[in-house]
């Protein structure tokens, strides 16, 4: 239970606020958990749109005390005029939001567009807790010149307002520090799934998608989840499978997502390969993103960059070997080069192959996957996202 604090003590019944861009599975497996289990608190969640990067098939429980401010869907905003505006009428929202409710607290997660930054300077000035959850490492941190000078002061900024840091690993605690946070300040809060949707899967799910994509059992396959855009580089894993695929005769590549790319991508597949690559287009449920895990072996994830990368804890709570980029934030954590997969140098076509030739090895296989598993069991031990979020509010409202 949490120690509380004064402030907490004279709140017959303390709120926290959790402000997101958009409703997402992760992000409702998480508050899920949060109401239900730091029950000295009343959850409040407010969502700045409808949707984030995808149309998922969530309801959203009464637990969660729920706000949707806006029914669009939610986008990279540019920073015009017009996206000031909207940014402005958002923040004003928020507040009145917030308002109605007087929390203790508010979870902010990410400060990259402007209504999350105004909030940010909102309750510093009105002296409630701020907390920081996002996915930002220091691989991503790489401007330079002007643009390194104003996210400087932009991040110092956000720093010093904010009481605590939830970053999702190592690689988030390195950049927070950076920027000014102290070590006591960060507490590991990482992005994960309902890890019981991946384990527990209707045997009818399975059947029924072995027969939509004409799955053979005699198969292995190589999976990639994720949006079909550029830093993704699908382009590269599709040139590295092409590379290996007479010599890996008995395996077939599943690409799960979809986007801008995908006609282009398709395109690049040499004719004689084609039969063996598969195209689901984005999956909205995750019974079935967890049932098409059952079909595969290895997580091949290629971006040049991923914050996070949920599909990452998703792929090792499946038993799924992992080859990835050194520049994906999750296999930092969830990836031991040699014992449950492979990385490879970002980018680089040749590395990428000898990466994907000695996880496909069979002598190897599965020795990687049961290795998952077991680095998942002990990742999750060492930084529960809820166990990491009562601690930090421990140290905020401490007496």
């Amino acid at each position: 239970m949490i120690k509380l604090g004064q402030q907490m003590l004279q709140s017959k019944n303390p709120s926290l606020v959790f402000i997101s861009n958009g409703i997402t599975p992760y992000g409702t497996h998480f508050l899920e958990r949060i109401a239900g289990e730091l029950f000295d608190f009343k959850l409040h969640t407010i969502y700045s749109y409808e949707f984030s990067m995808g149309k998922w098939q969530i309801t959203l429980k009464p637990i969660l005390n729920a706000v949707v401010l806006g029914k669009d869907e939610y986008a990279i905003q540019h920073y015009n005029l017009s996206a000031i505006r909207h940014s402005y009428s958002r923040y004003l929202q928020l507040v009145k939001e917030i308002k109605t409710i007087s929390p203790i607290a508010v979870i902010v997660l990410g400060y990259g567009n402007i209504a999350h930054y105004l909030l940010i300077e909102w309750c510093y000035k009105n002296d409630i807790a701020c907390l920081i959850l996002g996915d930002s490492n220091i691989l991503g941190d790489c401007n330079s010149g002007l643009r390194s000078f104003i996210k400087s002061i932009i991040v110092k900024r956000v720093v010093s307002c904010c009481s605590a840091f939830l970053p999702c690993g190592t690689l988030g605690s390195q950049y927070f520090e950076k920027y000014g946070a102290r070590p006591e300040q960060i507490f590991f809060s990482p992005v994960e799934p309902d890890y019981s949707l991946i384990e527990e899967i209707s045997t009818d799910t399975v059947k029924s998608l072995t027969m939509q994509f004409k799955f053979y059992p005699d198969r292995y396959r190589l999976i990639y989840s994720g949006r079909l855009v550029a830093i993704k580089r699908l382009d590269l894993l599709i040139d590295a499978f092409a590379k290996i695929a007479e010599q890996r005769s008995e395996w077939d590549l599943l690409i799960v997502g979809g986007g801008s790319l995908e006609a282009e991508l398709k395109m690049r597949i040499p004719d004689w390969l084609r039969h063996r690559v598969y195209w689901t287009g984005f999956v909205s449920s995750q019974e079935h993103m967890s049932a098409l895990y059952q079909f595969a072996d290895i997580l091949v994830l290629p971006s040049d960059y991923e914050p996070w990368a949920l599909v990452v804890n998703e792929a090792v709570c499946a038993g799924l070997a992992l080859v990835c980029s050194d520049a994906v934030g999750a296999a930092f954590e969830l990836l031991c080069d040699g014992e449950n997969g492979r990385y490879f140098h970002a980018g680089d076509v040749e590395s990428l192959i000898e990466a994907l030739l000695d996880v496909t090895n069979a002598e190897n296989l599965l020795k990687y996957k049961i290795a998952s598993k077991q680095i998942l069991s002990l990742w999750r031990k060492k930084a529960d996202p809820v166990d990491g979020l009562r601690c930090a509010l421990e140290y905020c409202f401490r007496t």
